[in-house]
């Protein structure tokens, strides 16, 4: 029912695909700032080896 009526309200109205767009965009935004510091920390500890943190920059696509 709840499905339904998310998936009616967008047909109606579609300025709420913007509104939708943005909630993932947020959504997606949080998780990749967290791991970006992750990471971020990641290289701190491993920047020394310069090989290791290359291939790292590779793998990532950084």
């Amino acid at each position: 029912m709840v499905v339904h009526n998310i998936w009616s309200e967008l047909v109606e109205n579609l300025f709420n695909l913007q509104n939708l767009y943005l909630r993932v965009i947020v959504t997606l935004l949080i998780p990749i700032g967290y791991f970006n510091h992750t990471f971020e920390r990641f290289f701190i500890v491993y920047g020394k080896n310069k090989r290791f943190k290359d291939y790292l920059i590779i793998i990532m696509g950084i």
